[in-house]
């Protein structure tokens, strides 16, 4: 998940009902409340450089093969 992408962050909806609203309680008053989508670069910087890569557990050795030969042509294609 990418802060970003959450609504909910950004506007400061943290629940269906205003009781359970994070943003709402008093235990809460100190904390940072405003959130920017710019506001992590770093962090930005690698989730833009990430790749996800879906396996399985139930994946057998020659599909692993293929999944690493898979990658490490996608890597050559970059470089």
């Amino acid at each position: 998940h990418i802060y970003t992408e959450w609504d909910q962050v950004l506007e400061r909806k943290g629940a269906h009902h205003p009781a359970l609203n994070p943003y709402l309680l008093e235990a809460n008053r100190g904390c940072r409340m405003e959130y920017t989508p710019d506001m992590c670069h770093k962090s930005l910087d690698i989730a833009n450089r990430t790749v996800m890569i879906a396996t399985h557990p139930e994946h057998k050795a020659p599909d692993v093969k293929d999944i690493i030969g898979n990658i490490n042509d996608a890597a050559a294609a970059i470089l």
